[in-house]
């Protein structure tokens, strides 16, 4: 069966064991045409994506691999970027970073949200939005800067959503307190474009706008489960009560990540998994666990009992 499992997801992108073992790759879909690349500085704390220059008609977004599920309940997402001011070119069309929101077939729904050197941005089917900053303000040069936005379907009209979109300095160091540089809420913005509920969520970049490296990556919401995940689910074998032992086992024929929460959201127990293990839950006191297990692709969640 298929359902979704909450999402709460942050990547800054300091894990770089080579060119293709770092935290972009193992989180997004990256093309040949991607317009960011991992690289080892430049970054808040360490690492970062550095923004590539591509003609317009060359770059392609690079897509967050676990698909979202849209609901009443906000989907947030964010990036950091540093500004850098001779990468801006005013009135070029090209934004400093954008999110948007893509069918699960990969397909545009004409969704997204974006920033630049003067202005925040809104697209959607059929509507736009675009604000310059406060008092004609522009964004000052070497500084970090978070882009946020949220979107949830309108509890009163299931063809709409209301979204929200927010910019906050950082200052140079990056991490800075959160200054808010400007807002927009957008209460009534059609979702024509979205042929279901299920969506991925690509993020674009271009120096012509500004940004010269990102980082810190986050994601909140609800993941939807597919095909993959009851996979995974069939291929595991795991009681639903314990006593002192959990015994895990798996015919996946792939490593399996697990980690066993309680119900404060605290990891008590975690580890890998190839074909058989042990978990050790004697000094756990009697109370309900929740156990997630993941792979690349897949994830599945399962409460737990422990007498």
């Amino acid at each position: 069966m298929s359902g979704y499992a909450q999402l709460n997801q942050t990547i800054d992108f300091d894990t770089y064991n080579s060119g293709t073992d770092n935290d972009l790759d193992k989180n997004f879909t990256v093309t040949v045409n991607s317009n960011v690349a991992q690289i080892t500085s430049y970054g808040i704390n360490g690492g970062s994506l550095s923004v590539l220059t591509a003609s317009a008609a060359t770059k392609q977004p690079v897509v967050f691999n676990k698909p979202l599920k849209l609901s009443t309940t906000k989907t947030t997402a964010s990036i950091c970027f540093k500004y850098n001011r001779s990468y801006f070119v005013a009135g070029s069309g090209e934004h400093g970073v954008e999110l948007s929101f893509i069918n699960s077939d990969g397909s545009p729904s004409g969704l997204s949200f974006s920033a630049q050197g003067d202005e925040i941005k809104t697209l959607a089917p059929g509507s736009s939005f675009s604000a310059s900053y406060p008092l004609g303000a522009r964004l000052l040069d070497g500084h970090w800067y978070q882009f946020k936005a949220s979107i949830a379907i309108s509890p009163t009209q299931s063809s709409h959503i209301m979204a929200s979109i927010y910019l906050y300095d950082l200052s140079t160091s990056g991490q800075g307190t959160p200054t808010s540089v400007t807002f927009r809420v957008d209460d009534d913005i059609a979702t024509t474009g979205l042929t279901s509920n299920t969506v991925k969520l690509a993020l674009n970049a271009a120096g012509e706008g500004g940004a010269n490296y990102l980082d810190n990556f986050s994601i909140s919401g609800e993941e939807a489960l597919s095909v993959l995940n009851d996979e995974l689910a069939l291929a595991l074998r795991m009681p639903t009560v314990i006593s002192s032992t959990i015994h895990l086992s798996s015919s996946l024929g792939k490593m399996v990540r697990y980690r066993l929460y309680d119900l404060k959201g605290a990891c008590v127990a975690g580890g890998d998994l190839n074909k058989e293990i042990a978990i050790d839950c004697s000094m756990l006191p009697a109370a309900h666990y929740l156990i997630r297990l993941s792979t690349e692709n897949a994830s599945f969640s399962r409460v737990l009992v422990k007498l």
